[in-house]
């Protein structure tokens, strides 16, 4: 008996060494497959079954469910995502300490998965990263042809797949999808692909690409083949088109050789000043089709749209489909022409307005069709069919044809020319348009009866903006006179009797502002954000970038705001104060400027006609030239205040009412000002306030010859403005 104890205590001692060294084995195989980042722990590698119960080679498993796996600094992750909350999941790598992280790239964007659980994200026993929805369907794989035995998200964003030997055999900065980050490569093989809709990362019909005949600029294109914007040709150092690129700033542009077939281009980020990264930035072709430049500010947590081009939404090529509206100054760019709906209503929702316009009845034509005047107006698409003759022979001619769509008429000539085929982005003439025909639109006969709404979308409506500006002024006016008589205060459930302001949360003006992309000015208290709510009110957000205000101090304020009214300050219609996050909700004013809303901290401040009369007097004027602005700064801010900030805020204001007009600051240029990237020199004094302070008369502009714009010498990105003394150099905190 004791030797079968023995045997057994034997047998089971060498089970266990034989147990570890099968774990050992499993851990050395993982190893081999180790993604050398901060992520979520691998799941085990464990034979799969397939359908017909054979097994096949063993793989690694990276991602299942909801695990991701970081960079080394925990800049990106990589993870399957579901944008929009929506039922389809893509592989994706996106920001990973941003609120509402935007992605960067997209693995499987033309395959959804519908089924999360039962996915994962492997590297297969071919040595391929690939989707795989179990038991063995391959829903995405990389195009490597050597087999990888590591991955790795790298902290520039880019997924890589490495050799035994340490060599990439696979990277995603080689498939990139709508967004261009550092260090990212763009060949005369690769474009940007815009998303198809917000919440849609299927490939849109926007691109951004090098010019495939003379690879000497980049373009972007519908469709594509159709341009619609170019950089210009390469100089050496910048783009023509883009002059922006010579002023220093945090990037360096690189272009490896530019003209030919091999031609390759990608940009990289500077150090800051002491040695501080750099700001996170990156390019993206939105679903607009517009190429735009963002850059996070990491203290106020927004993403700041630096720079986009086309500057005009309406001159992207096929924005609003066939028979669509374009209005660049309204938040949905794209409305239909009377009698006409949109074709898809999910995709138009969803920002995706390519699909056009379709006849509310849905048919082609009808024989009580009419015409009806649109305008003045602009279009791609259509093809002209030209001939002499009367209107009424133009008009019957085009109504007797269903292919034809529309037509334009010279009564003076008695030229005729009928239009087929798609009338794409319907806009408004732009300043340096010749062509002065007034388009008429073929519509079913109840779209003629409300032949101006047509108009009146084309002309985008002073008039109307007239009887929605005096309606809220006569709004507002009601408002104050029973908030005076009833108002209360704030109660502690959050509620303001008399005041009638809703509680946002910041997810809401989030999803409303589409992550705060769309700026429209920047205040000293904060920046404003145009916004669209659920029932498609729009909506001015001032997002306050003043820190340490509790929750108690802030509801306050908003109470003690909400009593404050004028004529020339529109209605605050409420506030979020979530976390960190304190927000003031203004309604907006589509057809004038924003007047600034009074600041958080109070009826201190009385902004409004106290700054109205006092801000620009010629004495203000004169101390801010002389430097010495804390002269015109309220006292009873103290010491609460930059003094830089402020000097350069009143240096910009001089520049912008000098007398001479050459001398005066775009308001791009204005931006770039205040934002720092361009240096503000001290202005001259305006000849008119200089006359009132001395009480000289004042005898107008005179212009002197060697005044205007001009190159700053033979430093690239050097600008002066007026006298070589006068607005400034270009200069960028990055040096």
């Amino acid at each position: 008996m004791p030797l079968m104890i023995g045997e057994m205590s034997l047998a089971i001692f060498f089970a266990f060494i034989l147990s570890l060294l099968l774990l050992a084995s499993n851990a050395s195989l993982v190893s081999k497959f180790d993604t050398n980042n901060t992520s979520t722990p691998s799941t085990p590698c464990n034979p799969i079954e397939s359908s017909r119960g054979k097994k096949l080679e063993t793989t690694n498993v990276l991602i299942t469910g909801n695990s991701t796996i970081s960079s080394p600094k925990r800049t990106f992750n990589l993870g399957f995502v579901s944008p929009g909350g929506k039922s389809s999941w893509y592989l994706a790598i996106s920001y990973a300490s941003i609120p509402t992280p935007p992605i960067v790239w997209v693995a499987n964007r033309e395959k959804p998965i519908t089924n999360l659980t039962s996915t994962r994200l492997e590297i297969t026993a071919e040595g391929k990263l690939a989707i795989i929805a179990l038991p063995s369907s391959t829903v995405w794989q990389s195009t490597n042809t050597e087999k990888a035995r590591r991955l790795l998200l790298e902290e520039t964003g880019n997924l890589v797949l490495l050799s035994a030997k340490g060599l990439i055999v696979w990277q995603s900065f080689d498939f990139p999808t709508d967004t261009w980050l550092p260090d990212m490569n763009i060949t005369s093989e690769t474009s940007l692909i815009s998303w198809r809709s917000i919440n849609d990362p299927s490939p849109g019909l926007f691109s951004l690409r090098i010019n495939p005949q003379g690879f000497n600029e980049f373009e972007l294109v519908y469709n594509k083949s159709a341009k619609y914007w170019s950089t210009g040709n390469w100089t050496g150092n910048a783009f023509s088109g883009v002059p922006e690129m010579t002023i220093p700033y945090i990037y360096k542009f690189h272009f490896s050789d530019p003209f030919m077939p091999s031609a390759s281009f990608w940009y990289t980020e500077r150090e800051l000043d002491g040695g501080l990264r750099p700001p996170l930035t990156r390019f993206q072709v939105d679903v607009d089709g517009q190429l735009k430049q963002y850059t996070w500010t990491q203290q106020n947590e927004y993403w700041n749209m630096f720079w986009s081009q086309p500057e005009n939404q309406c001159r992207v090529y096929g924005l609003c489909g066939n028979l669509g509206v374009c209005n660049s100054t309204s938040l949905k760019p794209c409305v239909c022409v009377s009698g006409f709906s949109p074709d898809n209503d999910h995709d138009w929702e969803s920002g995706d307005y390519t699909g056009g316009c379709v006849r509310e009845s849905r048919g082609l034509c009808e024989k009580s069709d009419g015409l009806v005047e649109v305008g003045a107006v602009e279009f791609e698409g259509a093809t002209i069919v030209p001939f002499v003759g009367a209107r009424s022979v133009c008009e019957r001619t085009c109504l007797s044809n269903c292919s034809c769509i529309g037509l334009f008429h010279d009564g003076k000539t008695n030229l005729c020319k009928n239009l087929y085929g798609s009338l794409l982005n319907l806009r408004p003439l732009s300043s340096d348009s010749t062509f002065q025909d007034v388009l008429f639109v073929r519509v079913p006969k109840e779209g003629i009866v409300r032949k101006g709404v047509s108009k009146s979308v084309i002309l985008i409506g002073s008039i109307g903006g007239s009887v929605v500006l005096l309606g809220l002024v006569a709004g507002m006016l009601l408002i104050f006179r029973k908030r005076r008589k009833n108002g209360k205060g704030m109660q502690g459930d959050g509620v303001f009797p008399g005041l009638n302001l809703k509680v946002f949360t910041y997810k809401e003006l989030f999803t409303a502002t589409r992550g705060f992309s769309d700026k429209l000015g920047h205040g000293g208290f904060g920046a404003v954000f145009q916004g669209e709510l659920l029932d498609s009110t729009l909506v001015a957000v001032k997002r306050l970038e003043r820190p340490g205000s509790g929750e108690k101090e802030f509801r306050a304020e908003v109470c003690t705001i909400g009593n404050i009214q004028h004529i020339n300050l529109v209605r605050l219609r409420g506030f979020c104060s979530e976390n960190s996050h304190r927000l003031l909700i203004y309604d907006y004013m589509p057809n004038g400027p924003l007047k600034a809303p009074p600041s958080a901290r109070g009826a201190g401040d009385r902004e409004g006609e106290k700054a109205e009369k006092w801000f620009f007097p010629p004495y203000a004027a004169q101390k801010i030239i002389e430097g010495n602005v804390a002269a015109v700064v309220d006292d009873r801010l103290g010491s609460a205040y930059d003094i830089d900030e402020a000097q350069r805020v009143a240096s910009v204001a001089i520049w912008c009412i000098q007398d001479n007009e050459e001398m005066r600051p775009t308001m791009g240029m204005v931006v770039k000002m205040l934002e720092g990237v361009v240096e503000v020199t001290t202005p001259p004094p305006p000849k008119l306030l200089q006359a009132l302070v001395s009480g000289e008369s004042y005898h107008g502009v005179q212009i002197d010859s060697d005044k205007g714009v001009s190159s700053g010498g033979d430093d690239a990105g050097v600008y002066s403005f007026g006298s070589p003394s006068s607005l400034g150099n270009a200069s960028s905190p990055a040096k």
